[in-house]
């Protein structure tokens, strides 16, 4: 595995990284910590990563009049500080939050301390570097905590539901900023929570999972 070395950066762009941090809090773009600005060739490297169409809505929210295309969850990947080789995964996400629990709207929009969470199963933990064992919950992992904050950043930026605008929550929940987490279904004694759900939610879930069984 190469080992990337950046060069040491000069003052001079310590001082425009700066300001283009100091613009996106301008811009309200931010959950109130700093994002890496989202230039053009860090979308097109993300946008690099699915066959996905740019353009492609991924999530609406009719009454809003909003919605999240595959290139606006690029840009909000990047503020997030995730890698580009994380952005199928958000796609992915983002997927079943639209085909889940997206299409309640009231949970985006509850007076409650809602919050997303994202749980990632498969060989892609160990490849994207998931951390799925001790302080599951708690900073430090950055696949962890970039890519529940990128999920984030798309329901603010996005979908325009924000503290103080449309996020109606009475006292919220640090949650918010991000909360994604990866089984440890190897030391588990419990079966992975998508098969889990699939044996509670269709007859055709419960089917599949016998024929996979099988």
């Amino acid at each position: 595995m190469a080992i990337v070395r950046w060069p040491e950066p000069t003052d001079e762009a310590l001082r425009s990284a700066h300001a283009a941090i100091e613009y996106c809090y301008e811009q309200g773009w931010t959950d109130g910590l700093p994002v890496v600005p989202p230039l053009q060739e860090l979308v097109d490297e993300f946008l690099g990563q699915t066959a996905r169409h740019p353009g492609e809505v991924l999530m609406a929210v009719r009454h809003l009049d909003r919605s999240c295309t595959v290139r606006q969850a690029a840009i909000n990947a990047v503020m997030a500080g995730c890698k580009p080789e994380y952005f199928p995964l958000i796609v992915t996400a983002m997927d079943a939050f639209a085909s889940g629990a997206g299409l309640v709207t009231g949970l985006l929009q509850s007076t409650t301390g809602q919050a997303e969470i994202v749980v990632v199963n498969g060989p892609i933990r160990q490849r994207l570097g998931f951390n799925c064992q001790d302080n599951i919950f708690s900073p430090g992992d950055r696949p962890n905590a970039t890519v529940g904050r990128a999920l984030r950043l798309i329901i603010m930026n996005a979908l325009g539901i924000r503290p103080h605008v449309f996020d109606q929550s009475t006292q919220g929940t640090s949650a918010k900023y991000s909360c994604c987490i990866a089984e440890n279904e190897e030391d588990s004694p419990w079966e992975p929570l998508h098969v889990e759900r699939e044996h509670c939610n269709c007859a055709d879930g419960a089917q599949r999972s016998l024929r996979r069984a099988s």
